[in-house]
């Protein structure tokens, strides 16, 4: 019999050149949502601004560098699952990459954004080649960064791969203030297309607060497998938006 989960999104801001400050945020509101949840998911851009342009090679690092170590450190301590996302060096390439953190401390796996965004390529990142689902004792997780979401291929990969819940970290933009909640509507919809085909949990985590003439939305949240909200964020407010779920069977594992 499955037993619930406990599962939460962390919505915050970032501010631009504050590297250091970026980093000391996330990592005290990871620790803080790691004490209370089984698995944490942070937004993509977790220790940068979002719009990163040219600044994405000066932070980006190797998959095993210091943000790798301080979060194995949390994982451990607080026996919690944790994703979060950098700008992965890998070579001379940088990627888009979610990477997801064991409660046991040891790298899952990793996740580099496959459709990207006319911001990415301009920043220099390269695509990921294709998707994954990843073998937890919470079980079956799969992961969308953020605009791979949109892509129902992968969605349905994903499922055939029997992943019970899909995370997206993301960063969502609105151009205006009151332009904000019809863009938190849009991904409701992208979110529940993800549900529903994927025949699973679905959970998105995404940033508050301005970038330039840029606003994040918010509104973190976390739906079950026919699509329904189960809990969903302020636009405004930094919060750990959580959820107790139950995983259900996923898809049919892949042939």
């Amino acid at each position: 019999m499955a037993l619930p989960i406990h599962v939460a999104a962390v919505q915050y801001s970032s501010e631009k050149l504050n590297r250091v400050g970026n980093q000391d945020k996330a990592f005290h509101l990871m620790d803080d949502a790691a004490h209370i949840a089984d698995l944490v998911v942070l937004p993509e851009a977790s220790f940068t601004c979002g719009w990163m342009g040219a600044q994405a090679h000066e932070v980006a690092e190797p998959l095993y560098g210091s943000t790798c170590a301080v979060t194995l450190q949390i994982a451990v301590t607080r026996n919690s699952h944790i994703c979060y996302n950098i700008a992965e060096l890998d070579g001379d390439r940088i990627y888009n990459t979610a990477v997801l953190i064991g409660a046991g401390g040891s790298v899952i796996g990793k996740q580099r954004k496959v459709r990207l965004s006319e911001a990415d390529v301009d920043a220099g990142f390269s695509p990921g080649d294709s998707v994954t689902v990843f073998e937890t004792h919470l079980g079956r997780i799969g992961i969308l960064v953020s605009q791979d979401a949109e892509d129902i291929e992968s969605v349905r990969a994903l499922h055939r791969g029997g992943a019970q819940l899909i995370i997206v970290p993301c960063v969502a933009f609105a151009a205006l203030p009151e332009a904000r909640e019809g863009v938190a509507r849009s991904w409701e919809t992208v979110l529940g297309s993800v549900a529903k085909n994927g025949r699973c949990h679905a959970l998105w985590a995404d940033k508050i607060g301005g970038e330039g003439d840029l606003i994040a939305v918010g509104s973190s949240m976390v739906l079950d497998p026919e699509g329904n909200i189960v809990v969903r964020g302020s636009a405004d407010q930094e919060e750990i938006v959580r959820a107790g779920i139950t995983l259900g069977a996923g898809g049919s594992p892949a042939i």
